[in-house]
């Protein structure tokens, strides 16, 4: 909300990157892209009265959002030079590893929860186990192309992908 810390900031922030805006030094869309992700980072501190977010709030907000660690670098140089916040951008490796693990391993239980075993079962259920067993990216699996499935006579799959089977 706009009568908060956090909503005094983030229109701070837009109000700079406005005038980067009408400077011509980055463009409108630059903008949008870099609102969000503090828009978000901000919107996390609301369990706390939304207040300005400290380290904690940053590092839960990168173990949450992984992939944002370029995107939110100019709103926390924003609020350190600002706002002395002294935040450091950090991305605990072993920690995001394990929640990448433990959304797959539910998505696997929840997909044989369903009763649903068609084709479009087959596909997610090779991603997921190529990404969970075998630590490949999901988008592997998406679309079989490329890929050689046979399945034995226990409905186990094996697959064949760059002369590497899984």
């Amino acid at each position: 909300p706009p009568g908060t810390p956090a909503g005094q900031v983030l229109a701070a922030y837009s109000s700079e990157l406005q005038s980067k805006a009408t400077a011509g030094r980055i463009s409108i869309r630059t903008v949008r892209l870099a609102l969000r992700p503090a828009a978000s980072l901000l919107a996390t501190c609301e369990e706390s009265g939304f207040q300005l977010p400290g380290q904690a709030a940053l590092d839960r907000y990168l173990l949450n959002a992984p992939g944002q660690k370029a995107s939110i670098t100019g709103f926390v140089s924003f609020m350190n030079s600002r706002h002395a916040a002294n935040l450091v951008i950090r991305v605990d490796g072993q920690k995001t590893v394990l929640l990448r693990r433990r959304r797959l391993e539910a998505e696997l239980v929840a997909l044989l929860a369903g009763e649903r075993r068609d084709e479009k079962f087959k596909t997610e259920w090779i991603s997921i186990s190529l990404a969970y067993f075998h630590g490949l990216p999901r988008r592997v699996g998406k679309g079989l192309k490329g890929l050689s499935v046979t399945t034995d006579a226990e409905g186990n799959f094996s697959i064949v992908l760059n002369g590497k089977t899984y």
